[in-house]
């Protein structure tokens, strides 16, 4: 279904598909995405809300990438509180240490500075090697 090469058939193909099907899980993540893409975040929520809500509870991978997903536009929002929830959600299933920094960094923003420290510490404790440019956190820093 989807396409690289004609976004505008990807778009009305999803619609489509969404139209008929307004409940299906994949359908509502994929929406999501091509949302967040485009800047529309809080209708990006509202598609991951839906995925969320209909991906069977024993498809953890799935459902667990809805949770990262949803955590990253509410990070991108700068609402760290729902940002956090949702990544603490998600690294419950699968410890990832990209997440543990946001959740991390979140904490940062929101003055709970040793909570965030932990999870800082968890990040590395995961990924010795982790660093913002390897994860594409940042695109190029000063040698």
């Amino acid at each position: 279904m989807y396409s690289f090469f004609d976004k505008a058939e990807f778009d009305r193909l999803l619609n489509r598909c969404l139209e008929q099907f307004p409940n299906h899980p994949r359908a509502n993540y994929i929406m999501g995405i091509n949302l967040r893409e485009k800047e529309r975040f809080s209708e990006a929520i509202d598609y991951y809300k839906k995925a969320i809500e209909n991906y069977p509870k024993t498809d953890r991978y799935h459902l667990n990438e809805a949770y990262n997903n949803i955590g990253t536009v509410y990070y991108d929002l700068k609402n760290y509180k729902e940002a956090v929830k949702r990544f603490k959600e998600y690294t419950a299933k699968k410890p990832d240490p990209t997440a543990y920094y946001l959740i991390g960094y979140s904490l940062y923003k929101l003055g709970k500075f040793s909570e965030a420290d932990d999870y800082f510490r968890e990040a590395f404790f995961i990924d010795p090697d982790f660093s913002l440019k390897k994860v594409g956190l940042v695109k190029n820093l000063p040698e």
